[in-house]
């Protein structure tokens, strides 16, 4: 990067705002995928002003090598890491303007190696139906979720078929947060169908096709599919079978751990802590506190090897919570044995 910006500089900048363009994102990506958000967040605003720039002087045209609504997608995705949702909603819906600003013109601005726009607005809405989500505006969030799916085709490649699995899953969850069972479960087993479906039908010589950050096309079915198969079992133990819950939360975390192992990044998995504070959570309600500590103190573990993984996440915070209330059981429970007569004989019982 040092090297190449000096090259840039030693030119005149106007012949090299492109390149300057181009530059910035690259190494936007690199911080990005490295976790340092701060540092990305400064090279992707850079790349959007000199994209910008060349806009402006076109008329308005951008330059088909430079993306910019990806651009924007990024940028919305530090601003949701960063828990800024309104601002990561009007880098989303941006992102998605231009998109179909492009699909409308049936134009071909956005190069060839890019995703297809239809693929790449789909995801930006599951994005955006994510940050209304996390702000809590599940009406807004749906109805974004139902316009990605009605942007997808009867006839569709395994790119769309990718994002239509993310989609149902993106839909479950919000039924999941308003409690709306029944909704979740058919959302996350569509999802869960069409998973296996690609994973059934995927060329073995497109499994081990490398995707950027995100590692094998296998590889990102597999996490997708029991990623999902957690969604199914947060059902599960929300409609009070919690055996059944646990026993899938359980082979859920044996797949995770292998999959960890495959992955491009070794550091800790976020969505590995979470199942097993999940997991803890089912064992409390079981009043299986030593179950529930072994698996919230695993949950702690492996938040502490994740990346840039800051003190306010919401993970972190659900752990803190869970914490707080074994530690409530077990007080309570030593109460109930300081007011016993045979105190050496008693142990809490479990259901």
């Amino acid at each position: 990067f040092n090297e190449a910006q000096e090259i840039i500089n030693s030119v005149d900048g106007n012949c090299c705002e492109l390149e300057q363009a181009g530059l910035s994102y690259n190494f936007g990506l690199v911080h990005y995928k490295l976790g340092s958000y701060d540092i990305s967040k400064k090279y992707f605003n850079d790349a959007f002003k000199f994209a910008m720039k060349i806009s402006n002087k076109s008329s308005g045209q951008i330059h088909d090598s430079i993306d910019t609504a990806t651009i924007l997608n990024y940028l919305a995705n530090i601003k949701l890491i960063e828990k800024k949702y309104d601002a990561a909603i009007k880098c989303y819906e941006r992102s998605a303007y231009l998109r179909r600003e492009v699909i409308v013109e049936g134009t071909t601005r956005i190069s060839d190696k890019f995703t297809s726009n239809y693929v790449s607005l789909t995801g930006t809405l599951s994005n955006l139906a994510l940050a209304h989500h996390k702000r809590k505006s599940y009406v807004k969030a749906i109805n974004v979720v139902k316009a990605g799916l009605a942007l997808i085709p009867d006839e569709r490649s395994t790119s769309f078929n990718r994002v239509l699995a993310k989609l149902h899953y993106q839909l479950g969850n919000i039924f999941l947060s308003q409690n709306m069972l029944q909704s979740a479960n058919i959302c996350f087993q569509k999802s869960l169908y069409i998973f296996i479906q690609l994973l059934e039908s995927t060329p073995p010589t497109q499994f081990l096709q490398i995707e950027g950050e995100f590692g094998s096309i296998k590889l990102q079915l597999e996490t997708g599919l029991e990623r999902t198969r957690h969604g199914i079992g947060l059902v599960l133990a929300r409609e009070g079978r919690l055996e059944e819950a646990i026993d899938l939360f359980q082979d859920v975390l044996r797949k995770k751990r292998s999959l960890q192992l495959r992955a491009v990044n070794k550091s800790g998995d976020p969505d590995i802590g979470k199942l097993l504070c999940d997991m803890a959570r089912g064992e409390l309600k079981s009043y299986n506190l030593r179950d529930a500590r072994c698996n919230l103190d695993d949950a702690m573990k492996e938040f502490a090897m994740c990346q840039n993984i800051s003190f306010g996440n919401d993970y972190l915070k659900e752990a803190r919570r869970i914490e707080r209330r074994i530690k409530s059981t077990e007080d309570e429970s030593f109460h109930f044995l300081d007011n016993t007569s045979e105190v050496s004989d008693i142990t809490p019982a479990t259901q």
